[in-house]
């Protein structure tokens, strides 16, 4: 449930930024409108004041035959006179007055009522601009105002998420764990001699997510296989027996210890052990697991799982 209110807010989180971002190019369009309107009033206004100037002097038609005359000498007398190309001449000077026509037409010709009428479409158009740019800006605030809101959610959701997650996720490797663990403790442990049993005892260590080393068959001084965590080493010897362990085993192990730079030693057996041997062990700080303690062996509970303080 809170994992899909989490995507749900992502989703509107992104909604709103793509919705965001068409708005800030709707409002970018709606300025360079309002630019190119305000633009094209100044163009009619200038156009108008101009021939305005030229009428009061009656210089709107001197104007226009000089212009037809140099537009029809200058290009002639560059190509014909400087060239002597007289048919480039020709054609040079009809494209001029063609040229010199046209912007006369736009820029002179025209009443004041034409002129009026496309200033007052353009401030038409510019007044249409001017109020979508302050509806849109109205809208990217309301859009920002709904962004935040979902950034609060977003904060205050995703770290309960991560914790869920998190819950879920050591929930799952501790039934995984548990699981391993029954599996291990439900096979026949207790009939397991010599090196089967020393196999079985390595799976646990194993299991326990320790690092393993095994000793030579033969010579092992009295240590049948080293655990390792954090760098830290610890000595065990395993003993598959029937009858219980005396306390040699413990003496072997103990004075074996210090062959392999171990800092701890254990006897594990799937018997019991004497009284003397406990005895010794607990003099010696070395660690007994026996038929009474194996399932919290295997569980984790003598020796804790990597990770923790074990050694």
């Amino acid at each position: 449930m809170l994992e899909q209110k989490v995507a749900e807010a992502k989703l509107q989180l992104t909604q709103l930024l793509e919705r965001k971002a068409a708005l800030n190019a709707q409002r970018r369009s709606a300025s360079l409108r309002i630019m190119s309107r305000s633009n094209a009033v100044v163009w009619e206004k200038a156009k108008q004041r101009y021939r305005h100037k030229l009428d009061e002097h009656g210089m709107r038609l001197v104007l226009l035959i000089g212009a037809l005359f140099a537009a029809l000498v200058l290009p002639f007398a560059f190509f014909a006179a400087i060239f002597d190309w007289l048919t480039f001449g020709m054609i040079a000077s009809c494209l001029s007055i063609t040229a010199t026509i046209i912007v006369y037409r736009i820029v002179l010709c025209g009443s004041d009522e034409r002129t009026f009428q496309r200033i007052s479409n353009h401030e038409v158009a510019k007044a249409e601009a001017s109020r979508e740019k302050v509806e849109t800006g109205f809208a990217i605030s309301a859009v920002e105002h709904d962004i935040k809101i979902v950034l609060i959610q977003l904060s205050e959701l995703e770290p309960e998420l991560a914790r869920q997650l998190a819950f879920e996720e050591e929930e799952r490797r501790k039934n995984e764990f548990d699981n391993l663990s029954k599996n291990l403790f439900n096979e026949r442990w207790k009939e397991l001699r010599g090196i089967d049993f020393e196999k079985y005892v390595k799976r646990v260590f194993e299991h326990l997510g320790y690092e393993t080393e095994e000793t030579p068959v033969t010579g092992d001084q009295g240590v049948d296989l080293v655990a390792i965590s954090a760098g830290r080493r610890m000595a065990i010897q395993i003993k598959g027996y029937f009858n219980s362990v005396s306390n040699s085993a413990v003496q072997e192990v103990v004075a074996g210890m210090k062959f392999y730079r171990c800092y701890r030693s254990c006897v594990v057996t799937n018997s019991r052990f004497t009284a003397s041997a406990i005895d010794l062990a607990n003099a010696n700080d070395c660690k007994c697991v026996s038929e009474d303690n194996f399932e919290d062996f295997i569980y984790g509970r003598v020796f804790p799982c990597v990770g923790t303080d074990a050694l």
